[in-house]
Parts: structure tokens; C-alpha cells; sequence
């Protein structure tokens, strides 16, 4: 397995081009964000002296690990167990077949099932759950499924967003009621309806030319109303409203009360024309296509300034999961907060009023990205730059979401770096096949506050509201960010040293050491080692240039061959052969590389570091032990596991002829 850095971000990078290409609404992608953050999180917290666990609110961890096992190797396979079990938990979340051949290549043992004693635990049992982590050693597979109990109990259960689907609302009780079966997750609790189903009347207009001397927006038609959408072979539908319940029913963290966005009192005659202006100007630019395309997918701009700070201010581990928990708490707040004033407002979209003009022409955008245009067309056959998602045209999400980015970030680097995190660069789009862009190209913006204005100014230059969308979602959202990072500082961190500087792991570290045991225990280093043996993270002095890598251009190749994901074997070709072959491990800019190559062991054995103790989970998956029997104390051999399981295995039957066992985060 790489070193914790990349492995961590690797395997969430996996997670995100899983979730880009399997078309949840922005919504849900948050909600799922937001499970995933927990895991990081708390897997921390678990397994430090001091940091409190989070979840519907701050909590002490039902147990904390002992001191073998607070390291990032620890963490970062606990978190990669809990995400694994959360997935099975919440079956809406989408399988992660990408992360599933990362965990084979890694040599993971990963159990995805809830096991049956973590099971029988009634919620929030600390008693049960801290027996059941002590009677496991602490292993930090045991300790991960139990965080993702933990976090289901607690933050999911019987929440507001009825992920289950769990509730229902009944007409003729007129409030929710349980669900007995063929339940939806989200559905809507509250009841909500559109004012008047989908429309099919011309609205009315003063003028035979465009742009119409008055549009002419009865109070009926400037209610939200569902869009047909069609799937290119003969089906239509109109969407229901995306989770209209979460802005009343769901918990934010951060205020008491969620401040409303002003009424934007909206002048159609004023501003359907610049929507129309505005798919004119957007055809002709190659740059605003690319920045519609890139910004819609929240995913995406996360990674483009998230990973640039990480890689700008050199920050551990542990301080990546601080600036993540931060946005995570961020973004989970602002999707409500935005959502309750959709709702409040429910005013139609920009694509639904030109749609019903008539036959007026002008020119806009074609919809056809190879030949965008502007073209000469008819007002019913009016599209955005890209889909517009089915809820409430007032306020802006992406505004909202953006701003509570800007502001988080930016805190939280001034706060712990002193200073404003930037330029910030994203290469996804010059991936050749990536799912994002059809448009090549890198995303630099030269810090978060252009970030929050380029992503905010998408939404109007690609067709998806009117103007006072952006202020509106930019006042219910301000403030967020930094009620974030004081929420996660004073609340969660409260005075750990782990996020201390010198204290987090960093790639270039040595591996932490396990204590060993008695002799005869099988915890003894074997007769041809020694326990210093274990290899040191030395420097790398090669200077081959075609040697070079990055962890943004591993992250880069996760999401391009998600990209294909229709075409599953190559997909796990390509990525085994990204992960298995043998790397040349360079020093670039200073940010040092390591290279350590084993040999394959003959047959279905596993190569394993000879010097490193093998744990009871190796010996019961058919691993080789080196020497003796096993035994000792519990604590050592769940040190064991996690060492061992933390360097690079090979899998039974394969006949690759090297492995890595690590490669450490080389970003420029």
C-alpha cells in the first residue's frame, strides 16, 4: 500500500469518480460527502488521546485506541474499512469499483459486512462497542466498521434527509408516517407538490420580435415546474423535486436559524433576454464552456482547491482531514440552508419560460457541444449549456456551496499557515477521456475568492438561472466557512496534538514500529532478520526525468478511467497496471521520492517484508508467517496487523514480476 498521504487521497479520489459518473443529484453527493468526512474524521478521533468524535453533534468516542495504533497507517486503513462498510449500510451509495481494485492491489483484507458482535450492539452502546474493539485488539479494521456503525447510528438513523426512505408522507393523515415497504431513499416527508403540474401554455408577450417589448410571467407560471427530460430513445419524463424536505427536516450544525435570501423580485422582460445574451457569448468562448462544465460537478472543485492547498502549505495527514472535516461541515450545512429557501421562493427556471414564449427565433447556443455555435433557433427549442437539475431556480446552490468553500478554506489556511491558499490547479480536464470537460485544458484560478466568483459565474453564463441567483445564494451562505473551521478547531480538534505540525505524518516518514513480544510468540524478528531491518525511507537520488509522478496525476488517471466506466476490464487492467507496475521513484521541487521493489513469493504465497510480524487476519487469508506461533499480547498483534497490511502485498496467483512497496507524494 502507498504511504497513508497518497493511499487516503487515492482512494478518495476513487470515490469521487465513482460518484461523478453514477449521476447522483448534487444534493446526494453532498449528503454522501458528508458519511464519508465522518469516517475520516472520527477514525482519528478513535484513535487519539483527546480529539472528540463527530456526528449529529460533537461526542466522546466510545473508546479510545491505545498508543500503538494512533498513527496515520492506523487511520488511514480504518478509514478506508468504514467507508467500505458505510457503503453497505447506505445501499443508495454506489459501489466503488475502482477502490475495490485498490483494496485487491493493497492487499486490504476488507470485510465490507457489518460483523455479527458489532451488529448485536444496540446504538450508541458504548459499553458493547468498546468491548467488542478491545476483545479485536484494536484492530484497525474492527475499529473502522465500528465508526461506521457508530456514524449510522448516530448521524444517519432517523435522520431529517430520510436517507432509508424510512418515512413517507400520507395524504390523509397529512404528516409523515413510517414506510412498510418498497421504500425510496429521500423521499420526501413533507408534502410538497408544485403549484400546477408541467405546463404546456404560451406565455404571454407584448411584440413580434426579439427580444419582446414585455414578458407577460403570471404569479402560476413563476412557480418551479418540472423539465421534460428525455434519454435519446423514445423515453420522457418530468422530475419530481430533489429532496424539497431536507431545508425544514435536516440538521445543520453551524446556526440556530437559517437566514432567508431577499426576494429577487424578478423583471422577466429584462431577464430572459440575458439569459438568451448570455448562451450567445458562452458559444463563442471556449473558456466559459470549460468553466460550466468543470464547476457543475461540486466534486471537481473540491479536488481543484483542496489538493492545491495540500500541496501548497506540505500539510500531514491528520491537517488534510482538518481542512476536509471543514468543508464537509461547511457544504452540509449550505445544501440545507440553500434547499429550505428554494422551497420558500419555488420560482421557476430560466429553460422553462423561454420554452413557452413561441415561436420567437434568436441565437444561442446549439446544443451541440462539437459545433456550439451561435446558432439561429426557435424559443421551445431553447437548452442550457448543461442539464439543468430538477428543483428550484432561486437561489443558486453553486453560489451558496462556493462561497461556503471560499470562506472555509480561506480561514483555515490564514488560521493555520497564516496566509491565503493559491494559484490552485486542476489538470482533470486535460485528461484525455475525463468525465468532466469535453473541452482540454488546465483550471487555474489564482486563489478562492476568484474560485467562488468563476464557479458562481457559471451558473448565469451557462443558462441555469437568472441573475439575482448568485447574491441570494451568496447572502444565505456567507458566514458558513468560518463557523466551519471554529466548529472543528474548538469543538473537535480541542487542543490535540496530533494536528500539531511536527506531530502529523508526513510521506517521507518512517513507518511507526511495533513493540515485540515474548519469545516463542511469533512477534520475534525471524533468524535472518533483524529488527532494524525494516526498510528506511531514504531520499531517492535518481534523476531519470521520465521517472516522475505526482499524486495529482495519480488522482487525474482515477477519474479518466472512470470515464470508461462501461468498459469495466479495461478499467481494472488499467488501473492494476497503474498500481502494480514498477515505479522509478524520483526527487522533483524537492518533495522527495522512494523506491523499494520486492520480488513476488513462489506460487500463491504472499511477499511480505520478512522482518515485519504477521498478524492472526494474514494467517487466516493463507499468508506465510515467518516463524513460530501465534500468540502475545493482543495489542502487539494489532500493531502487527496494521503494519503489515500497511506495506505492499501481492495477491495469490498473480505473476507480476515487482511490487512497490511505497511511493511517497510527489506534487508540483
Amino acid at each position: 500500500m502507498p504511504d497513508p498521504i497518497n493511499a487516503g487521497n487515492t482512494y478518495i479520489s476513487s470515490l469521487s469518480a465513482v460518484g461523478s459518473i453514477t449521476g447522483f443529484e448534487t444534493p446526494i453527493l453532498v449528503r454522501i460527502a458528508a458519511i464519508t468526512g465522518l469516517c475520516r474524521w472520527n477514525t482519528i478521533a478513535y484513535q487519539d488521546g483527546t480529539a472528540m468524535a463527530d456526528g449529529d453533534e460533537p461526542f466522546e468516542p466510545p473508546f479510545r485506541v491505545p498508543n500503538f495504533g494512533r498513527n496515520a497507517f492506523s487511520r488511514v486503513l480504518s478509514f478506508i474499512q468504514c467507508t467500505e462498510t458505510a457503503s453497505v449500510l447506505l445501499p443508495y451509495t454506489p459501489v466503488n469499483f475502482l477502490g475495490e481494485q485498490l483494496r485487491f492491489a493493497w492487499g486490504l483484507p476488507i470485510t465490507r459486512a457489518l460483523k455479527a458482535d458489532i451488529a448485536a450492539c444496540a446504538p450508541r452502546n458504548n459499553v458493547c462497542l468498546a468491548d467488542v474493539a478491545s476483545k479485536n485488539g484494536y484492530d484497525p479494521f474492527t475499529v473502522g466498521q465500528i465508526v461506521a456503525k457508530d456514524i449510522f447510528d448516530r448521524f444517519v438513523n432517523g435522520s431529517g434527509w430520510n436517507d432509508l426512505g424510512e418515512m413517507r408522507y400520507s395524504e390523509d393523515l397529512d404528516k409523515a408516517v413510517p414506510c412498510t415497504a418498497n421504500c425510496a431513499p429521500f423521499t420526501d416527508t413533507t408534502g410538497f407538490k408544485t403549484q400546477n403540474g408541467p405546463f404546456n401554455n404560451k406565455i404571454k408577450t407584448v411584440g413580434n420580435s426579439w427580444p419582446p417589448k414585455k414578458i407577460e410571467v403570471k404569479k402560476e407560471e413563476k412557480f418551479w415546474q418540472p423539465i421534460t427530460e428525455n434519454d435519446g430513445k423514445g423515453f420522457f419524463q418530468e422530475s419530481s423535486h430533489v429532496v424539497p424536505h431536507i431545508g425544514f427536516k435536516a440538521q445543520v450544525k453551524l446556526r440556530q436559524n437559517i437566514p432567508s435570501a431577499s426576494d429577487p423580485n424578478y423583471d422577466y422582460t429584462k431577464e430572459v433576454p440575458l439569459v438568451v445574451e448570455r448562451l450567445q457569448n458562452l458559444s463563442r468562448s471556449v473558456d466559459q464552456q470549460r468553466d460550466v462544465q468543470y464547476f457543475d460537478n461540486k466534486l471537481a472543485v473540491r479536488f481543484l482547491f483542496q489538493r492545491s492547498i495540500y500541496v501548497q502549505f506540505n500539510i500531514s495527514y491528520e491537517t488534510q482531514i482538518f481542512l476536509d472535516h471543514v468543508i464537509d461541515i461547511a457544504e452540509n450545512d449550505a445544501i440545507i440552508s440553500v434547499w429550505k429557501n428554494k422551497i420558500k421562493y419555488n420560482l421557476v427556471r430560466p429553460t422553462t419560460i423561454i420554452k413557452h414564449l413561441g415561436e420567437f427565433e434568436f441565437d444561442s447556443y446549439s446544443g451541440d457541444r462539437s459545433n456550439p455555435g451561435p446558432v439561429r433557433i426557435k424559443a421551445p427549442d431553447f437548452s442550457s449549456y448543461v442539464r439543468v437539475m430538477p428543483h428550484a431556480e432561486y437561489p443558486s446552490a453553486s453560489a451558496c456551496l462556493c462561497t461556503a468553500y471560499k470562506e472555509g478554506a480561506d480561514k483555515f489556511t490564514v488560521e493555520e499557515f497564516g496566509g491565503l491558499g493559491g494559484p490552485l490547479v486542476s489538470q482533470l480536464c486535460s485528461q484525455p477521456g475525463n468525465p468532466f470537460c469535453s473541452i482540454p485544458g488546465d483550471i487555474i484560478v489564482a486563489n478562492m475568492a476568484e474560485l467562488e466568483q468563476r464557479c458562481s459565474q457559471s451558473r448565469l453564463n451557462g443558462g441555469m438561472h437568472f441573475t439575482a441567483a448568485v447574491n441570494g445564494g451568496r447572502e444565505v451562505c456567507t458566514g458558513l466557512g468560518d463557523l466551519a473551521y471554529d466548529h472543528v478547531k474548538n469543538k473537535l480538534v480541542k487542543g490535540s496534538s496530533t494536528f500539531e505540525r511536527e506531530n502529523g505524518y508526513y510521506s517521507t516518514q518512517d513507518r511507526p514500529q511495533c513493540p515485540t513480544g515474548p519469545p516463542g510468540s511469533g512477534l520475534q524478528p525471524p533468524s535472518n532478520g533483524k529488527p532494524n531491518d525494516t526498510p528506511k525511507l531514504q531520499p531517492s537520488t535518481n534523476k531519470d526525468s521520465n521517472s516522475k509522478t505526482s499524486l495529482e496525476q495519480k488522482d487525474n488517471t482515477i477519474y479518466v478511467l472512470a470515464a470508461t466506466a462501461g468498459l469495466l476490464g479495461v478499467i481494472v487492467i488499467l488501473l492494476t497496471a497503474i498500481l502494480i507496475r514498477k515505479r522509478k521513484i524520483t526527487k522533483k521541487n524537492n518533495i522527495t521520492l522512494l523506491k523499494t521493489s520486492r520480488r513476488d513469493s513462489p506460487g500463491n504465497s504472499i511477499a511480505h517484508d520478512a522482518s515485519l510480524p504477521v498478524s492472526p487476519r494474514m494467517m487466516r487469508n493463507g499468508h506465510s508467517q515467518p516463524g513460530g506461533s501465534i500468540g502475545g499480547d493482543a495489542s502487539i498483534l494489532a500493531c502487527a496487523a496494521t503494519l503489515s497490511h500497511a506495506a505492499t502485498l501481492s495477491y495469490p496467483a498473480r505473476n507480476t514480476a515487482t511490487l512497490t512497496m511505497y511511493y511517497a507524494a510527489a506534487e508540483t
